[in-house]
């Protein structure tokens, strides 16, 4: 049975995962899906995903991408648009990051439109979150300041702290880039959202973008103090991102 064997392994890669302990979440989950073939395509996508999160944290680019990307497609196959925009959203940010553009770009959007006949939920605040955060990564910053706008008005609306924390932190980046000096208490603030909700990527990622932006602004001794939080953080949380 799969109790026998492996079927310890999601829930010890759940834990793992909640305590930050990524390289061993990874180790449990492929464990898990080495017994998985019975699984239904929903259990198993579930499995995938949580594999491909601990993937990405950790550095581990390609690899998180094909199992998001496998995961995205038994949801699909499925009639859960909730968790298949949220495995969509999801699979555009690893995508994006293991060089796979125009899947990020297609992932994205489709997961808008499955979301948006949902009314105010968290997958359509994820979804905007996303498509306005590739935006300004492709230098599109008029279109991923609007819809990171969309999105962190639902988020807050919802009182979801990872939407909210991404979207702010999207914005944020975009105003240091428009010379806005709002941006500094933006990214402020999405570091603190991210830190409470213990989203430790977005910690990151909102030191990251500051220290550039510091740098960028010519403010050296800012930029390396940044820079030093955000190693301090990545070395604590073992997490290998900067977007």
């Amino acid at each position: 049975p799969l109790r026998d064997r492996g079927g310890a392994a999601p829930a010890a890669g759940h834990r793992a995962l909640a305590m930050g302990a990524y390289q061993e979440a990874m180790a449990q989950f492929e464990r898990a899906l080495r017994f998985a073939d019975a699984l239904e395509d929903a259990a198993r996508a579930e499995l995938l995903e949580r594999l491909s999160q601990a993937l990405h944290l950790i550095g581990h680019r390609p690899e998180a991408y094909q199992a998001a990307a496998e995961a995205a497609a038994l949801r699909k196959n499925g009639v859960d648009d909730r968790a298949t925009a949220a495995s969509l959203s999801f699979l555009a940010e690893v995508a994006w990051w293991a060089a796979h553009a125009s899947e990020a770009w297609s992932a994205a959007r489709e997961a808008i439109t499955l979301a948006e006949p949902m009314g105010d939920r968290r997958e359509l605040a994820m979804a905007y979150a996303t498509l306005g955060r590739l935006e300004m990564l492709d230098g599109r910053l008029r279109e991923g300041r609007a819809n990171s706008e969309r999105a962190l008005e639902l988020g807050r609306r919802i009182e979801d702290a990872e939407a909210t924390a991404v979207a702010i932190g999207t914005i944020g980046s975009i105003e240091l880039d428009l010379a806005d000096e709002k941006g500094w208490a933006d990214l402020d603030e999405s570091a603190r959202i991210a830190r409470e909700a213990h989203f430790p990527q977005l910690v990151d990622r909102a030191l990251h973008n500051l220290g550039v932006a510091a740098f960028d602004w010519r403010r050296h001794k800012v930029a390396r103090e940044y820079f030093q939080q955000m190693l301090e953080h990545s070395e604590r949380s073992q997490i290998d991102l900067c977007s």
